[in-house]
């Protein structure tokens, strides 16, 4: 069945050629210059803010300084370690974005999706521009703009360039209206948690809107591309999830000591690591690279990521067996345990409330 499957996702790419995404004349011109000077901006304001980013890190809050302090670390080591994952994740989307754009620049949509990455793995990281330098907080707040208008709009058209459903068209329009109204002109319109929370309710409709496609519209390897695109941004959220909650549980961003910062430490590392799925999968659904891997990737993720979980459960169930019999063997509770809630920590003014800024970066890029 694989096999067929894959002979006629063979045949369909020759049969319908992105002949509707292809440029050229005047047009292929326009679009890639359009793409050139977006791309120049967002990477040279992104290399402008990343000293601006790393000298705030330098003098994180009290509580940070005194988590640094216990585990014998300097400021400038928070600072570096914080810039250098910036650094890797602005790598990450720009250059899937340039692999893109490098090999299919005469294809619209191609260099849509490029310039949609780049955007994304850039801008983020321009607040730290914005507070040190407020002239460009307008051309920033452009930049962003483009980001989050590109993002949706990306799962209305993908991978064909039509809107799928036609009113998808409409909620696009009103999508650009909306972003421009809150990043260009009126950036501090909304607060993290509503704005993050409008993202989510907009993506949604993206998400229905590449369902409705792939039951109803696709092609045989139009559906594969749309399974690459589904399982890095399902594995991003619910990998999000996970290093989340153990932070929310213990309520780390409101204490202060080493555990905290090991965790800041730690979940910003994976952050990293579960946000660069995105342009990895979509850089191998849009370059058509290896379409059929993605079926057995997730038949073993589905087999391994409950067994995972299986095993977790079981282990922090056994801890709390364990925990109960000791309390009615001796009559004593583990004072062990609750000195290392007592040690946890916040991370720190520096990173301005990790769950809800970085919460957002899901969206915005993160960096």
């Amino acid at each position: 069945m694989a096999v067929s499957d894959e002979q006629a996702g063979r045949a369909d790419r020759r049969l319908s050629a992105p002949a509707l995404t292809r440029l050229t004349g005047w047009r292929l011109t326009l679009v890639r210059a359009v793409w050139v000077v977006i791309t120049v901006l967002s990477v040279l304001l992104s290399l402008l803010a990343l000293p601006l980013r790393y000298a705030e890190l330098t003098r994180p809050s009290a509580p940070v300084r005194a988590g640094l302090q216990q585990v014998s670390l300097a400021p400038d080591f928070y600072a570096t370690y914080h810039s250098f994952l910036s650094v890797v994740f602005i790598l990450g989307f720009v250059i899937v974005g340039l692999i893109i754009f490098l090999r299919r620049s005469d294809d619209w949509m191609a260099a849509f999706v490029s310039l949609m990455l780049i955007a994304m793995g850039t801008t983020d990281i321009l607040d730290a521009l914005v507070r040190a330098r407020p002239q460009w907080a307008f051309l920033a707040n452009v930049l962003s703009a483009i980001a989050w208008v590109s993002f949706l709009i990306f799962f209305y058209v993908f991978p064909d360039g039509r809107f799928v459903p036609r009113w998808t068209g409409a909620l696009a329009l009103g999508f650009a209206v909306f972003a421009v109204m809150t990043q260009p002109f009126n950036p501090e319109l909304w607060s993290p948690l509503p704005w993050t929370v409008s993202m989510l309710a907009w993506t949604v409709t993206g998400v229905i809107a590449q369902v409705y496609r792939y039951r109803r519209v696709s092609s045989p390897i139009q559906r594969q591309q749309t399974k690459w695109i589904v399982f890095g941004l399902c594995a991003a959220f619910v990998g999000f999830f996970v290093i989340t909650l153990p932070g929310a549980m213990y309520n780390l961003r409101n204490s202060a000591g080493q555990v905290a910062l090991y965790y800041d430490l730690g979940w910003r590392f994976a952050f990293i690591l579960i946000m660069l799925l995105l342009p990895i999968t979509i850089g191998f659904s849009v370059l058509r690279y290896r379409l059929w891997d993605i079926n057995l990737i997730i038949n073993r993720t589905l087999v391994y990521v409950p067994l995972t979980a299986s095993l977790a459960g079981l282990y922090a169930a056994s801890i709390t067996l364990l925990q109960r019999f000791f309390v009615a063997v001796t009559g004593n509770t583990s004072d062990g345990r609750r000195g290392d809630h007592a040690d946890t920590g916040h991370i720190g003014d520096a990173d301005q409330g990790w769950l809800a800024e970085d919460g957002g970066s899901v969206f915005q890029g993160g960096a």
